[in-house]
């Protein structure tokens, strides 16, 4: 499968702030807002995503179906992802955490997150994440949070794992 298109969202450019509104609209319907953030508000989103800060996005029929967003963190970058329930464990959804891995780890040599949705954690190993801690307390005060990290190498590991099972599929369909 070919990679998708990701872009990078332009802060001055209105189709693209009209385009995150409505990916809010969507995140608040879906009830996801407050499983990613801690006290977030839209305007607060919008000021976190002012450069230095960036997201990647992909679109689908004129939807996001895939953000991610970044801030440097220490030599690296802290991320988020939303993807909307709809894309969520399918092969595009995938291709587009891939694509944006690549992008991002060309850039720095780790990826940080943080999770409050232990759920979770077995996915990100799969997708070649260290789990470092769980954080007691540190989500709003009073819910714990996983701390988890993504290097090049974890990415390179992963990626070839994904790989050689797509082609196990195939094969044995």
């Amino acid at each position: 499968m070919k990679p998708p298109q990701l872009y990078i969202y332009d802060t001055t450019h209105d189709p693209h702030n009209r385009m995150v509104v409505n990916m809010w609209e969507r995140m608040v319907s879906d009830g996801d807002v407050d499983r990613l953030f801690s006290s977030m508000t839209l305007t607060r989103f919008l000021a976190m995503l002012q450069p230095p800060n960036g997201m990647l996005y992909a679109i689908d029929h004129n939807t996001v179906y895939f953000a991610m967003w970044f801030e440097p963190f220490l030599g690296g970058l802290s991320v988020g992802v939303w993807v909307p329930t709809n894309y969520r464990r399918t092969r595009l959804g995938l291709e587009a955490f891939l694509e944006a891995y690549r992008l991002l780890l060309a850039c720095a040599p780790c990826l940080f997150g943080v999770t409050k949705q232990e759920n979770l954690l077995p996915a990100h190993v799969g997708l070649g994440y260290d789990i470092l801690g769980r954080a007691p307390g540190l989500w709003d005060g009073s819910q714990d949070a996983w701390l988890v990290m993504l290097t090049r190498e974890g990415h390179a590991k992963a990626l070839q794992r994904i790989r050689r099972r797509e082609r196990t599929e195939v094969v044995h369909g």
